[in-house]
């Protein structure tokens, strides 16, 4: 299933890696970022997935999944795999 991101995701994965780089070892970043996107390509199969729980985003019809820290809202829209945002976890309570 192809996956697609938002600019807001594309920039919150970069970001993150950014930081991860400047506060580790060289290379920290980009293996992370690598690490990342894996696991976010393993929620991309063609099921049906529970609404959020957040009802901010289950009010707009996205889907969620936690992945470490943080939460992952997408929505699977004619076989594609919509990554909208991604949030840490910590900032949604």
């Amino acid at each position: 299933m192809q996956i697609e991101y938002s600019a807001l995701a594309k920039r919150t994965i970069t970001n993150v890696s950014v930081f991860v780089e400047q506060t580790n070892t060289k290379g920290s970043g980009r293996r992370w970022k690598n690490r990342f996107l894996k696991k976010i390509k393993k929620y991309a199969q063609p099921i049906k997935y529970a609404l959020c729980r957040h009802e901010i985003y289950s009010a707009s019809g996205f889907s969620c999944v936690a992945i470490d820290n943080w939460i992952i809202i997408f929505k699977i829209e004619d076989n594609q795999f919509n990554v909208y945002q991604i949030v840490l976890a910590s900032s949604l309570y």
